[in-house]
């Protein structure tokens, strides 16, 4: 009887298409040396998974729960801003009912919902930004913001230099 080690390169690719979901996928390419050359990102795409890289970007963006909600911020306000159509044709959940959002905020982590994220991603990526005063009148906030801190800083510093010459 043959060891999985001794399973011939058609077999382990039969293999790998019967798995379901892109973690158990990844798992089979990191068990052995063969596996990792065989599976390449390409078997990946042809079986309808995403790729290790693709996993890694959407575990990262939602690790953290500051850049999981920046994120989702950022990527639904970039949707919104490349809507085709008239403001008033928009659905007022929207952002609610983001793909993004429901994957990183809300954890849903069905494969579907990962592969419409990945989707997503790829579409805001390449889309032209217009109308994207919104996330521009932000910065700026933020940067004025910024300012004002440190002079408030400056100001606190001289007084507490003063108090203390007095």
């Amino acid at each position: 009887m043959p060891t999985f080690a001794e399973l011939p390169f058609e077999m382990r690719i039969e293999i790998f298409a019967q798995l379901t979901t892109s973690e158990d996928a990844a798992a089979f390419r990191r068990l052995d040396r063969t596996n990792y050359q065989i599976i390449t990102e390409r078997l990946y795409e042809k079986h309808g998974f995403l790729t290790p890289k693709e996993l890694d970007l959407l575990a990262t963006l939602g690790r953290n729960k500051v850049i999981r909600e920046l994120t989702s911020q950022v990527f639904s306000r970039m949707y919104i801003a490349t809507f085709p159509g008239h403001e008033m044709d928009r659905s007022p959940r929207l952002r609610k009912e983001s793909t993004m959002r429901r994957v990183l905020r809300n954890g849903n982590k069905t494969e579907y919902d990962k592969r419409r994220a990945m989707q997503l991603l790829r579409w805001l990526s390449h889309a032209e930004m217009k109308a994207c005063d919104d996330i521009t009148f932000q910065l700026e906030k933020y940067i004025i913001g910024k300012e004002y801190v440190e002079s408030l800083l400056e100001k606190t510093a001289y007084h507490l230099t003063r108090q203390r010459r007095c």
